[in-house]
Parts: structure tokens; sequence; C-alpha cells
């Protein structure tokens, strides 16, 4: 008999024992944290996200729960040079191992050599999916070369904001003496 998976409430050791497989592709609305990130209008904005369980031998040779997930989406967000829209693609590919408790996890994270996370009956894998991706959030939006000027203040006109001075060319008059 085929067993039926979800997302939010994961029994990680019969999705990894009975090497499990899920995917979707869901609307970034479904990932809260991750749509506060966006930028004006996301609702056509998809995740497309998978997972996969396993068992693998621990280096004791018993079998360990392992998960590999899979994420990707793309968000719209402001360019912090021409507060312009920029879309930035997110992606995620990452494998976790399951330890069956927080001390035995904490020492192997100390390690740094794989991903290791505290084993659950009830694991929230869709959390889980939104964490990594919020961790590819870039610190700062940019387009890769900005075309637009950025906007003028909200109280001036396009020529009131030409005719303001530069503070750079006043420092560049002083520099030469001219004033």
């Amino acid at each position: 008999m085929a067993r039926t998976f979800h997302g939010a409430a994961l029994d990680l050791a019969a999705f990894t024992r009975t090497a499990g497989h899920l995917a979707a592709v869901e609307p970034l609305a479904a990932f809260p944290r991750l749509a506060s990130a966006a930028t004006g209008d996301a609702s056509e904005a998809l995740v497309d996200w998978s997972a996969r369980g396993e068992q693998r031998a621990g280096p004791a040779g018993a079998k360990e729960p392992w998960l590999q997930v899979s994420a990707q989406t793309a968000l719209s967000m402001r360019c912090e040079r021409c507060l312009g829209v920029v879309v930035v693609p997110l992606a995620v590919d990452r494998c976790f191992r399951f330890l069956p408790d927080e001390e035995s996890a904490a020492r192997e994270d100390e390690l740094g050599e794989v991903d290791v996370l505290v084993a659950s009956d009830r694991f929230d894998l869709h959390s889980l999916i939104e964490d990594e991706l919020i961790l590819e959030l870039p610190m700062a939006a940019r387009h890769n070369a900005c075309l637009a000027t950025p906007p003028v203040a909200a109280n001036q006109t396009p020529v009131e904001a030409k005719r303001q001075r530069n503070p750079f060319a006043d420092l560049a008059a002083l520099k030469r003496g001219v004033r």
C-alpha cells in the first residue's frame, strides 16, 4: 500500500525508510515569511520544490535518515541602486542528516561537514523549505547594471532636482581653489 506524506507534518522516519518523494508547485503566498521580502504584487509568483528521503549508513554502520531538498522561485524585490524592481532568482539544493537529539546534532554541527537537524515525528518540511529560501535572499537586491535614474524626492519637481547643487562638484571646485 502506498503511503501519503504531507509537508507540514511529515513522518520523517517513514518517509526516509520508504525513500519517499514529495514535490509541489505552490503560490508564494503559501510561504508568508518569504513573501514578505517581495515587493509589489507577488500573486503570480510560484515556489517549485521537491524532497526525497533516504536511509544512509552512518559512522557506526547503522542506517540514518537523510533528506534531500530542492526549491526554486523568483522574487520581485526593490533594487538598492535605482529603486526599481529587480527579479531575484532563488534556488536551493541541500541534503540534511537527521540525528535523534539536540546534543548529538550540536556536536555534529560543530564539525560542519554536513547539515544536521533533529529528527521528529511530525517534521515541518514546508518551514524548512521556506527557511532555506530565506537564507538565499541577497543582503541587497541589485540589477547588474541599472538603466533608470533614481526617482526624485516627493516634494521636488524634476526641474528642481536638476538644479540642486551637487556636493561633489562643490568639493572639486574647492580643491581647485575656485568657488
